[in-house]
């Protein structure tokens, strides 16, 4: 993840959020990640 850009802007805190992508049948998944800010 790419965390640098938050940190440069001063956020210091975020609600990580991690979507899955729907695989059927599979064990696991490639995820993308979004951090919530105020």
């Amino acid at each position: 993840m790419r965390l640098a850009e938050l940190l440069d802007s001063g956020v210091r805190e975020f609600l990580l959020i991690v979507s899955p992508l729907p695989v059927v049948g599979a064990t696991g998944a490639p995820v993308r990640p979004l951090a919530v800010t105020r």
